[in-house]
């Protein structure tokens, strides 16, 4: 056996050697999705589902990101469009997917396409370069996407509607 063979299995041995890491530590569930022209990825742990095509009843809001309410798991959810909660002009291309979120006063986010999912290791995200709102970018399928921070975006439309706005079940 040459050194170089030996040298080999030697480091191959030795990876048995090293503690087992669990996965949930040094992976993270991504889902790829469109907004607009736009690829973005979002944390799958921020997520509470994901929905396609629930018929949507408008109602009346002074919120311009409120399309209506959907009926989810027997619970009237509120929906609000993420191209105009991340900046896009409307567009006529519908928004056949819905992101869920929360459990206790669940909302959903609207967006165009489901493009994807994977499992990218945590190495793979970086803090976001330059001006602009996003914090953090991840590089998946070849190309850097922008990680929409689902908690912050949640949070700055429950602080635009006031306290109690967003309800489960009910827009108020």
């Amino acid at each position: 056996m040459s050194s170089q063979s030996a040298e080999l299995r030697r480091a191959f041995d030795a990876a048995f050697a090293l503690p087992a890491r669990a996965p949930d530590e040094t992976l993270e569930d991504v889902i790829a999705i469109r907004v607009g022209a736009e690829d973005y990825v979002v944390r799958g742990r921020e997520l509470s589902g994901i929905a396609e095509n629930r018929k949507l009843s408008p109602v009346p809001s002074s919120a311009p990101d409120l399309l209506g309410l959907v009926s989810v798991r027997g619970l009237l959810v509120p929906v609000f469009g993420l191209p105009s909660l991340l900046g896009y002009a409307a567009d006529s291309e519908p928004l056949r997917w819905l992101l869920l979120v929360g459990t206790d006063e669940p909302l959903a986010l609207a967006f165009h396409a489901l493009t994807g999912f994977s499992r990218l290791p945590k190495s793979a995200f970086s803090p976001a370069e330059g001006p602009g709102k996003a914090r953090e970018t991840v590089s998946f399928e070849g190309q850097v996407r922008v990680v929409i921070g689902v908690p912050a975006l949640v949070a700055s439309i429950r602080e635009r509607l006031g306290p109690g706005t967003v309800e489960e079940g009910s827009v108020k």
